[in-house]
């Protein structure tokens, strides 16, 4: 056999043995090993950069460190450290950028890629940029490791963020790919401790990323919609999961694959890697994971078709309305077309609605009643250690919470326990959030965001972290049902302000012509009923306008709607004593159910 004869045989057999070796799949964890390092420029702090760029030196900087000023720019960091100042201060709700890492602003097809940054207030920030990219960054210890926002199409990959306050945040951002990134490990200074926050966000897809030990939310998506989250490994998150809406999703429509959630509970009767039960998204939106996989990276061990084992379930049957209201120091009841309500044998100066839309939690002074509001029957009775003004409940599902001008109390209602907690204030109406442990208490500087749990200094139970500020002493307050957003008109004026309630902050306001005596959100979050002296108007909210308005019969003093919206309970004072039964397609009163004292307060139980 000649030389070249040899050489081609071994060749070939080179050949058929890569042919036959199995291929890799991707890892949904980023390659953590940086690109060799290669000769670049010197830079100093504050440099601005208008052309391709190679880092030649490691930075330590007072403020920003590069500042990119030119399109189709690639920055690479050539696995060089950036070094920042410190986070700097809470500035929450506002985003912390006292100093940035790397800073592109309103440009298009700019990349940073591969290196450190940490310390800085936001290690790599992306505002009004298109088409950019962040890719090989590890990112950490500050307020924000990579914050994205009002840009599209966006890519983030391979990146690590760790041990800062929010991992990835990406806000007004659309059409993006987040993919093969480690985001976790994200201390908590909340509002924070997410590792990867969506905040109106649209069609992005999130892929292939490993979400692991953030205190708080390991995702956390706010009124965003469109994004499809899949092949990602979420552990050990304190929650794993929440998203306000329905019209996300939670696997790939085309392969039926999820993702795989460390505390899933499930079992794969067909052995196709996927669990034969879905996994519940916590949040208002009420989704699944429909295919959850069996175990870490499951979707590189796959090899054949997903079973679909997946049904949604049926339509919720229609439930009987039963209106509540306190009257005359009493809980009483009554079907919508009752001639009169009826005592349901509770004392009560305040109530509030259970997550199960039935029970009913009666406050009076220094004691709790849990009431079926359907048949009467009644818990122990409760005692409290709170001179309490309000209740509510927590979204928990457990837990009841009052509130008075000197403290608070969370009571275990299954339980019996309870536990107090500072507060100082005048709480004049309170709404809970979904995060189970804040509270929004209206009071005379605004709205306070309150902890309810034990937790770091920063979320102790008691602590007041912020005041929402409105300008006065809130007259009127109501929360969506999706617990999104608040609104509020002051005392004196005819203006409802827009809270969200993730950021904390006004996002709108706008004149109605009237000061509110009470407000309540439909459940399509389109329309808002405002009572007012003589009177209630319907809001049409993406309008911002009044787009109906009809007079009452008496004063208002509280107004609840129906759960599927067709019709308004208001309840009313001063001459004519009643709950008013408004249909809400034309605010006509088709009926007022009569009571024997003056109402202070309506809910709608479903039964």
């Amino acid at each position: 056999m000649t030389m070249r004869s040899a050489l081609a045989l071994a060749a070939a057999a080179l050949a058929v043995a890569a042919c036959q070796a199995p291929l890799a799949r991707p890892s949904s964890s980023p390659d953590p090993s940086p690109t060799p390092a290669r000769p670049g420029s010197t830079a100093g702090c504050g440099q601005t950069i208008d052309r391709d760029f190679v880092l030649g030196n490691d930075l330590t900087c007072a403020g920003d460190a590069l500042v990119v000023v030119a399109d189709g720019v690639t920055v690479d960091l050539n696995g060089k450290l950036l070094t920042g100042p410190g986070m700097g201060p809470q500035t929450w709700p506002q985003p912390q950028l006292d100093s940035v890492g790397v800073r592109v602003d309103g440009r298009k097809g700019v990349t940073v890629r591969n290196g450190r940054i940490t310390d800085f207030s936001t290690a790599v920030y992306f505002v009004r940029v298109s088409g950019g990219t962040i890719e090989g960054v590890t990112a950490s210890k500050g307020r924000y490791g990579l914050y994205v926002h009002e840009s599209e199409r966006a890519t983030i990959r391979r990146n690590v963020v760790e041990r800062n306050i929010y991992g990835l945040h990406l806000q007004d951002t659309s059409e993006s790919l987040i993919e093969e990134n480690d985001l976790s490990r994200q201390t908590y200074n909340s509002p924070g401790g997410y590792g990867i926050y969506f905040y109106q966000g649209r069609a992005n897809r999130v892929m292939r990323n490993t979400i692991e030990n953030n205190v708080n939310w390991g995702v956390w998506y706010s009124s965003s919609r469109e994004n499809v989250f899949f092949h990602n490994n979420v552990i050990g998150n304190r929650p794993q999961v929440s998203d306000s809406r329905t019209d996300n999703l939670w696997h790939d429509p085309e392969t039926k694959e999820g993702n795989w959630w460390a505390d899933h509970v499930g079992r794969d009767g067909d052995s196709d890697g996927i669990s034969d039960t879905p996994y519940a998204i916590l949040g208002a939106g009420n989704t699944v994971d429909p295919y959850p996989f069996m175990e870490r990276d499951g979707w590189t061990k796959k090899t054949g078709l997903t079973v679909d084992h997946y049904r949604p379930p049926p339509p919720r049957a229609a439930r009987d309305v039963r209106v509540v209201a306190v009257s005359g120091g009493k809980l009483v009841a009554a079907s919508p077309r009752d001639g009169r309500a009826t005592p349901l044998g509770v004392g009560a100066t305040q109530a509030a609605l259970a997550n199960d839309a039935r029970t009913v939690y009666a406050l009076d002074g220094r004691s709790l009643v849990a009431v079926d509001a359907g048949t009467g029957a009644a818990s122990p009775r409760l005692e409290l250690t709170v001179d309490a003004l309000q209740v509510v409940a927590n979204r928990d599902g457990r837990n009841a919470f009052v509130i008075g001008p000197a403290a608070a109390e969370q009571i275990d209602v299954r339980a019996g326990t309870s536990t107090r907690f500072p507060y100082e204030g005048a709480p004049s109406a309170i709404a809970a959030s979904y995060k189970h442990n804040q509270m929004f208490i209206a009071t005379r500087d605004g709205i306070d965001m309150l902890y309810v749990r034990s937790g770091t200094s920063y979320t102790r139970g008691g602590h007041v972290p912020y005041t929402i500020p409105l300008g006065g002493t809130p007259v009127a307050m109501a929360m969506s049902g999706s617990g999104t957003r608040i609104y509020a008109m002051t005392r004196g004026t005819d203006v409802v302000q827009v809270v969200d309630t993730e950021q904390l902050v006004v996002i709108d306001r706008f004149s109605v012509g009237a000061e509110a005596t009470a407000m309540a959100v439909g459940p399509d979050e389109a329309s808002l009923y405002l009572t007012i002296a003589d009177g209630v108007l319907l809001i049409d909210l993406p309008g911002k306008r009044v787009s109906a308005r009809t007079p009452l019969p008496g004063r208002a003093v509280d107004a609840a709607v129906s759960p599927n919206g067709d019709e308004l309970y208001v309840a009313l004072a001063g001459a004519r004593l009643g709950i008013a039964v408004v249909r809400t397609i034309d605010l006509a009163i088709v009926h007022v159910i009569g009571l024997d004292a003056a109402p202070e307060r309506i809910l709608v139980a479903s039964i």
